[in-house]
């Protein structure tokens, strides 16, 4: 069986090399050199980044609470205020519903005047504008004309009649 010794040198590397970045950047700056320092010291070193490094965690964790706590103030803040300047369900950061009736894809409200005045039913007169009314000749004469033509106007070519 064959015994295999490390030496100092190779265990001080494998040391070296299984620390984090910001360790072996701290001891390269060093004055004294990371081969040559006496186990004590090496621990002393070591010891001390661990130290620091702890400190600086701990600083972020803080800083980190801090903000999301500032942040969850903030929100509260605003949900109070909301509630104090709009009423029972008239609050606009509130969705729409998804379609609305009333108004095209634009926003622009369906209406026609002609087919409300022809006494038309209401999906009838709400589902266009009235300059798109296909019957738009047709009612105008109609409602132009006497009473008795009004009224056939209105008995109206929508019941079929």
């Amino acid at each position: 069986m064959m015994h295999l010794a490390v030496t100092f040198d190779e265990q001080r590397r494998s040391q070296f090399n299984a620390l984090p970045t910001g360790y072996k950047e701290s001891l390269k700056d060093k004055d004294e050199d990371w081969k040559s320092m006496s186990r004590q010291t090496w621990m002393q070193v070591l010891s001390r980044f661990e130290t620091k490094d702890k400190a600086e965690r701990e600083e972020q964790r803080t800083a980190v609470y801090h903000n999301k706590a500032l942040k969850r103030a903030k929100l509260e803040q605003l949900a109070k205020e909301t509630k104090k300047s709009h009423p029972k369900g008239a609050n606009p950061r509130k969705k729409s519903s998804k379609y609305d009736q009333k108004r095209t894809s634009t926003g622009v409200a369906r209406f026609c005047q002609l087919c409300k005045n022809a006494d038309m039913p209401h999906a009838k007169y709400s589902s266009h504008a009235t300059e798109d009314c296909t019957n738009n000749g047709k009612y105008q004469s109609y409602m132009s004309g006497n009473a008795a033509s009004r009224d056939e106007g209105k008995k109206g070519s929508w019941s079929g009649g």
